[in-house]
């Protein structure tokens, strides 16, 4: 039989143990560690994409808004108590077009037009240079009048009758 005195190389039980517990806690933490920062990493990543995302959006939104204030500005009326008109025609041949106006503008109602409209475009087609007309003023059927006063649009229609009603009714003598 083996004596006590052969065993002083060995270590007390409680010290392996801790030693072996120690190995094992930090052998977990460094495995928890890792894993909550590849979380982290992970979190982090993804909030800098929606951070990226929204920043894009509100750039993007902000020059869609700019575009249009830029446009409207550009063909709003620079006489007060007057307005600008801007007819974007259909597939309707010019001349017949133009005929329809002048049916609708008379020369009896010239009193109106005069006291009213200060400027009257028609355009042929919808213009994508400087500005997305289409776009910017968000038309989706033709013909379509567009009315601007000193402040921005004020009316819009796509009935010429509809039109010849709000000058009529905007007159004053």
């Amino acid at each position: 039989p083996r004596k006590a005195s052969d065993f002083t190389d060995l270590q007390p039980l409680t010290t392996v143990t801790e030693t072996v517990y120690l190995e094992t806690e930090s052998s977990i933490k460094g495995s928890f560690n890792c894993k909550i920062n590849s979380i982290l990493y992970n979190r982090g990543s993804m909030m800098k994409k929606v951070l990226l995302t929204v920043v894009l959006f509100t750039i993007l939104l902000a020059g869609c808004t700019s575009e249009e204030e830029k446009l409207v500005d550009e063909l709003k009326s620079n006489v007060e108590g007057k307005y600008n008109v801007v007819a974007f025609k259909d597939d309707m041949p010019s001349e017949a077009f133009q005929s329809l106006i002048n049916e609708t503008f008379t020369i009896e109602q010239e009193e109106v037009w005069e006291a009213t409209v200060n400027s009257f475009e028609i355009l042929e087609e919808i213009p994508t240079e400087p500005y997305d007309y289409g776009q910017a003023l968000n038309i989706t059927q033709l013909p379509e009048f567009i009315v601007f006063d000193t402040e921005g649009i004020t009316y819009r229609t796509n009935d010429i009758r509809a039109l010849e009603a709000f000058f009529v009714k905007n007159f004053s003598h």
